[in-house]
């Protein structure tokens, strides 16, 4: 028997793209109460569209010289909707004063979404397989972004100087992603957790 030995390549070339959007729509509801206190509530609507793709080539070379090439292409595809609820009040607790402080509380954006993949492999050998390799993929999954929530201070001196102090508090080792396998993806032990 003859064998061949694929032990380098002479050329090679890697290329990438990707390209897609989260697109947000929200919808409010604000209000004040006696230029003392002001409120605003938000729901938002998220509409999700990514597509990857990337393709690796290589020369080969074998014992006897050049001997073909091989390429491996992959396209990932994520589709979906998400949605969240953002709450926030404003207060000035002392009516002859501008001071004011702020409270906000946003809920996670829940995410319904779809991935699908599509890999391909070409063999431009003479040793290669007969077909070309080609692989589809497609699921369902929950992803979840954390809780945040926000609190400020400021004060107006004048009517020409605003200062004010914010901060946002949020953690997001607990985003949530769950692949939707037909039960209680919140109970079922088959979902995946990624932390």
């Amino acid at each position: 028997d003859e064998y061949f030995y694929f032990n380098d390549a002479n050329a090679y070339s890697f290329d990438r793209a990707h390209r897609g959007w989260i697109a947000d729509f929200d919808f409010n509801l604000s209000g004040n109460h006696q230029d003392r206190i002001f409120w605003g509530f938000i729901i938002g609507v998220k509409s999700v569209n990514y597509k990857g793709y990337s393709e690796y080539a290589e020369t080969l070379l074998d014992n006897e010289g050049v001997c073909g090439s091989v390429a491996y292409a992959d396209e990932r595809k994520i589709k979906g909707t998400g949605f969240d609820v953002k709450v926030g009040v404003i207060v000035r607790p002392i009516e002859e004063s501008p001071f004011r402080f702020g409270l906000s509380v946003s809920t996670p954006t829940w995410y319904n979404l779809t991935s699908k993949n599509s890999s391909f492999m070409l063999n431009n050998t003479p040793y290669g397989a007969s077909d070309d390799g080609r692989s589809e993929e497609s699921y369902d999954f929950h992803f979840s972004t954390p809780w945040k929530f926000g609190a400020s201070i400021g004060h107006t001196i004048g009517t020409n100087v605003a200062i004010g102090l914010g901060y946002e508090y949020s953690d997001y080792g607990a985003s949530q992603n769950r692949i939707i396998d037909g039960y209680d993806y919140y109970d079922n032990a088959e979902s995946s957790t990624d932390e």
